[in-house]
């Protein structure tokens, strides 16, 4: 089930992250946010408003072509303007993870959580990072928590469906992929891993892990040799 697990990666069309390495590169944060220093409902906007929401915008431009230096500086001006504005801080973490800085990486989302618990992207993110680390307790606790508060979120089920197969709980690793197919069928990772997981019954799926595989690779996963093999295609 190893290769499953590797292949389960998560497009966080967000904010955002296939089959196989490279990773592609995230979207930062497209959603205005909201600083703490507009006034609902009528929101007073100031100077610092809107040098805030300039520095943002092209922060997000950064980010999007993937230079990432100058996203990371952007973004912390930001947050000198608005310390706690979950937005940036979810792109700040994304742009650490990449960079391989976890503990910031984490530090950024704990803020997010302390601001605002309900926020399944931070806690998407959170599960990701301690997925990546083979921290599958953590990540089963936050990827938890993430469909709790966004359960029509296909990334979050298909996440969640890798840990527990990773953790050799095949039926529940089937029911959460299942369900991010029902959200998103087209995702040919999701397709992968059911694949995968079927070949672990006892006796192996064949046909359904056979069906799976070849929509994975209809969908654009690369092939792979072993498990073609292993159901004889």
């Amino acid at each position: 089930m190893k290769r499953a697990a590797c292949a389960c990666v998560v497009s966080l069309g967000v904010v955002a992250f296939s089959h196989a390495a490279p990773t592609p590169i995230p979207k930062a944060v497209p959603a205005q946010p909201t600083y703490r220093f507009a006034t609902p409902p009528v929101p007073m906007i100031t100077k610092e408003h809107q040098t805030a929401q300039q520095l943002y915008a092209a922060a997000v431009k950064d980010f999007s072509a993937g230079n990432f230096e100058a996203a990371k500086t952007g973004f912390q001006k930001v947050l000198a303007i608005s310390p706690e504005n979950p937005p940036t801080l979810i792109n700040l973490a994304l742009i650490a993870q990449r960079q391989e800085r976890n503990d910031d990486a984490e530090q950024f989302l704990r803020r997010v959580i302390q601001k605002d618990t309900a926020n399944a992207t931070a806690w998407l993110l959170l599960g990701i990072g301690a997925y990546d680390r083979n921290e599958f307790d953590a990540a089963h606790a936050h990827l938890a928590q993430a469909v709790l508060y966004a359960p029509e979120d296909a990334r979050a089920h298909q996440y969640l469906g890798a840990t527990f197969a990773r953790r050799g709980w095949y039926s529940a690793g089937e029911e959460e992929l299942r369900r991010a197919l029902e959200l998103n069928p087209k995702s040919p990772d999701a397709h992968y891993n059911l694949a995968m997981i079927y070949m672990e019954r006892v006796p192996p799926a064949v046909e359904l892990a056979r069906r799976h595989y070849i929509r994975s690779i209809e969908l654009g996963a690369p092939p792979d040799e072993k498990l073609a093999e292993r159901i004889g295609k």
